[in-house]
């Protein structure tokens, strides 16, 4: 317990989540009356992590996400905490298609999702047998498992929807978003939902109608919200709200030790290519591997286990084209390849139909992604294949004439957490591992949630552990 004076803090990893840690930290210092002091470091030259948008010529480009997942609802109120929930803009365009025998077809409204919400619209799929769509028809005759197990998500999926509907569709929404092998991916730690459904319902469907039945009365909130100005304004704007927390960018944390000063027990941080510094805690919210690294020296068994995570690779590309010069209409959202197609890339956004304010009149913004788990091939070609490669793949698709007149390639190296069967357990692992340094914390996408809302709570209730280090109330200290 720290029992007066300031808190000193570091904050290690300035992403969504570490910057989050650090606003939600100066919040309790405020509200309680202790003072706060310390730094956020970022081994890049920029905050933000993976929230990267460019802007050049009338173009909002996104490097990494590019929405915000409503039904979760950390990081909505951290935006009106900043004052920015005018700068929360809705889709204009929803319609998903699904590349299938080298065409797109249009997903039925039903059908979007991790599970279908209106089985009708199975008979619509054009991309679906008859045989698969009458095996999903029959989900809820399907006994529910009870032996408890965890289960992979492709083996859950087609155990009670079955193999066509599962790889063809299902699959092609859940893993794809995680960039991952379904039959690898834990069903429990990336979807709990639909593992309640079964445990509660024995079905997936019986589970949708009373899901509906709770939220009747209203219309449901679309599920994604994107930024004016790009999701990279959000860790702008904590950041330019830090006002007792040092941000330090380009500085690189090798390792944690033991220290003291004035007989104080004190965490002491080795910075590459700077001074050491002291810490009465420590916030790890960089991914695992490079946990690993730094609790080395002082929790080596934490590190070994940290050391087990896997990541995928991925890669953005967006391309920039006059309208004339795309002959598809681009009436939706864009398109998902499931595994099963050959095709280079994984998906694509149609970033200039999808959101407003993407691209400027007369042009069209194009968003591919290419890379799975398992394949980061990708990463030994040069920009200049790439482009050329998603190009060839989208000319057929979209009907693209010429070549595209802007483009950006955004690289993302072992950078994608993969939530595989036993995810849960390893947290845990993990845990009880780092309880013997008590003032030492990680959070982040490798643990309890990849999404930008789960970064906020994680470092929210990061934020919380940290301060109840402080162990005097206010009206004691004064």
């Amino acid at each position: 317990m720290i029992e007066k004076g300031a808190l000193k803090v570091a904050i290690v990893g300035g992403g969504i989540t570490g910057l989050a840690t650090a606003h939600y930290l100066e919040q309790a210092a405020a509200a309680e009356g202790w003072g706060i002091t310390g730094v956020v470091l970022e081994r890049d030259s920029r905050m933000g992590g993976k929230l990267l948008t460019t802007t050049l010529d009338g173009f909002l480009v996104e490097g990494g996400p590019d929405s915000i997942f409503t039904q979760k609802p950390w990081a909505l109120r951290l935006l009106d905490e900043l004052g920015m929930g005018d700068e929360v803009i809705q889709q204009q365009a929803n319609g998903v298609f699904l590349l299938h025998g080298g065409k797109l077809h249009r997903v039925p409204r039903g059908l979007v999702g991790p599970v279908p919400t209106k089985p009708q619209d199975l008979l619509g799929a054009s991309f679906l047998t008859w045989r698969g769509k009458l095996r999903a028809g029959l989900e809820p005759f399907v006994p529910r498992r009870r032996d408890g197990d965890e289960e992979s998500l492709g083996g859950f999926l087609r155990r009670r929807l079955g193999t066509n509907v599962a790889q063809n569709l299902v699959e092609t929404f859940t893993a794809g978003v995680y960039a991952g092998d379904p039959m690898d991916l834990g069903t429990r730690q990336l979807f709990p939902t639909l593992v309640d459904w079964e445990d509660r319902y024995g079905s997936l469907a019986k589970g949708i109608r009373a899901a509906r039945a709770r939220a009747a009365g209203g219309a449901p909130p679309r599920p994604f919200v994107s930024l004016r100005r790009g999701m990279s304004s959000l860790p702008l704007a904590i950041a330019g709200g830090l006002r007792r927390l040092k941000l330090l960018p380009g500085k690189q944390v090798t390792t944690i030790a033991r220290g003291r000063r004035n007989d104080r027990p004190l965490y002491e941080l080795t910075v590459d290519g700077g001074e050491p510094i002291l810490a009465d805690c420590v916030a790890l919210t960089i991914p695992a591997p490079g946990a690993a690294s730094v609790l080395r020296t002082i929790l080596p068994k934490a590190a070994d286990l940290l050391d087990q995570m896997s990541f995928a690779s991925t890669c953005s590309v967006s391309l920039a084209f006059r309208r004339e010069a795309v002959g598809n209409p681009l009436d939706g959202s864009g398109f998902l390849v499931p595994r099963t197609e050959p095709s280079p890339v994984t998906g694509c956004t149609w970033s200039s139909a999808k959101w407003p304010g993407r691209a400027g009149e007369g042009w069209v913004l194009l968003r591919a992604f290419v890379g799975w788990a398992g394949d980061g091939s990708f990463m030994q070609r040069d920009d200049p294949d790439l482009v050329h490669s998603v190009t060839e793949a989208l000319r057929p698709l979209l009907e693209l004439r010429g070549e595209p007149e802007r483009t950006w390639v955004q690289r993302w190296p072992d950078a994608m957490p993969q939530y595989k069967v036993g995810h849960g357990p390893w947290v845990e692992a993990v845990d009880r591992a780092m309880s013997a340094e008590p003032g030492l914390f990680l959070a982040g996408a490798s643990y309890r949630g990849i999404g930008v809302p789960d970064c906020v709570r994680q470092g929210q209730e990061t934020a919380q552990r940290m301060a109840s280090l402080v162990s005097q109330p206010a009206e004691a200290r004064a």
